[in-house]
């Protein structure tokens, strides 16, 4: 009996602590650890710069020239031109500046940026004129040889984008003002005079001569894009863009190489341009 009553005393010594472990345990359990990660937000000022490719038109409207003859009748041939399309490409690379504001998982901002550009193209289409002064008619046949060359473009886009942490799909979209050149050399090839004052008319040979001539357009017009932009630091991204420029209809005035301006005559030019660019950004204030 002595020693079951022992037992008895223990076990009523020992109950207490043993239950104060068995609630810490349960206590420890119900107290996990929580990681909470931030998304990468796109606020801030920053500024980038790019490099790429690009394609373009040049649509040269129809037009005139006038070839000079050597011929006492005739003074000049004024020769219609037709239509002609002249495909461009070359490289692009440039700069821009621009804002982000978010607002939950959407981006809104603005963008300027500037390009220089060494995309230019060439094309050449063969001409027949005949000119009627009188009885006397006088034709002509040769080639034109046409070259444009797009120098600068700058745009001013809003952006907007919806963010999958750090990763930014956007588009774009806004005005854009570029700078071409053109060069026209018309050269003609064969020359002919016809005198119908006489039975039977008589004809023969003339000579005429060739004309260079150039103009520069500064254009304006619209301009739309989208792209993708990955930030694999805080401050810094890496993006790749799709940007469409096009232009109106340019009167081009176009004058003789040192005739003092002179203008040869005019083409109405239209001219829109595609490109693909590849490049980073540096945002500012970062936390």
């Amino acid at each position: 009996m002595r020693h079951c009553g022992a037992a008895i005393a223990a076990a009523a010594i020992l109950a207490p602590s043993l239950a104060h472990a068995a609630d810490l345990e349960v206590f420890k359990a119900e107290q996990p650890t929580i990681y909470v990660q931030n998304n990468f937000l796109w606020n801030g000022v920053y500024v980038g710069g790019f490099v790429g490719g690009a394609w373009a038109t040049a649509d040269w409207g129809s037009g005139a020239i006038a070839l000079t003859l050597e011929n006492g009748n005739v003074a000049s041939l004024p020769v219609r031109l037709a239509q002609e399309n002249v495909p461009l490409t070359g490289f692009v690379g440039g700069g821009h500046v621009g804002v982000n504001y978010q607002v939950a998982a959407w981006v809104f901002g603005f963008e300027g940026d500037f390009s220089g550009m060494t995309v230019k193209g060439h094309a050449t289409r063969a001409f027949i004129g005949t000119v009627t002064a009188g009885k006397i008619s006088v034709q002509a046949t040769g080639t034109s040889a046409f070259q444009t060359t797009a120098d600068w473009a700058t745009t001013f886009t809003g952006r907007f984008g919806y963010t999958f942490d750090r990763v930014l799909a956007y588009g774009k979209v806004g005005v854009a003002v570029e700078q071409d050149g053109e060069t026209e050399v018309s050269t003609a090839t064969s020359c002919t005079v016809t005198n119908n004052s006489v039975n039977p008319p008589t004809q023969h040979p003339c000579t005429a001569s060739s004309l260079s001539r150039a103009g520069t357009a500064t254009r304006y017009g619209w301009t739309a894009g989208a792209g993708l932009e990955y930030a694999f630091d805080k401050n810094w991204s890496a993006f790749a863009e799709y940007d469409h420029l096009g232009f109106l209809s340019h009167l081009v005035n176009l004058t003789v190489p040192g005739s003092a301006g002179t203008v040869a005559g005019t083409r109405l030019i239209a001219h829109n341009i595609d490109r693909v660019v590849v490049g980073a950004n540096y945002r500012f204030n970062q936390p």
